[in-house]
């Protein structure tokens, strides 16, 4: 699978210290990778939630839950307008490639 997208800089504050701007730098490849994990289980498994994509790719559910918007931002994702319930019993978005 060849993918061409550009994830959006994670960003410190100017007045926070050089070890949170150089955090921020390093997370752009984490970040990519995260990304290209969603993708592949979206592509392999069809429309998921959030909590169902982290379960299939080993990220947590707050990690898929920051690329989604990112790749929905880049026209790779997008909702399907489905919710389905969490274990929790709260209802979440359906996502599907595009």
């Amino acid at each position: 699978m060849q993918l061409s997208f550009m994830l959006p800089d994670p960003k410190a504050r100017k007045r926070d210290p050089q070890t949170s701007h150089d955090a921020a730098a390093s997370m752009k490849v984490a970040a990519t990778a995260q990304a290209v994990k969603v993708l592949m289980v979206l592509r392999q498994h069809g429309p998921l939630g959030a909590e169902q994509i982290a379960e299939r790719s080993g990220l947590d559910k707050f990690q898929v839950c920051r690329r989604l918007p990112e790749l929905y931002e880049a026209g790779l994702v997008a909702p399907t307008g489905d919710t389905r319930k969490t274990v929790a019993g709260r209802q979440e978005r359906v996502w599907e490639c595009l």
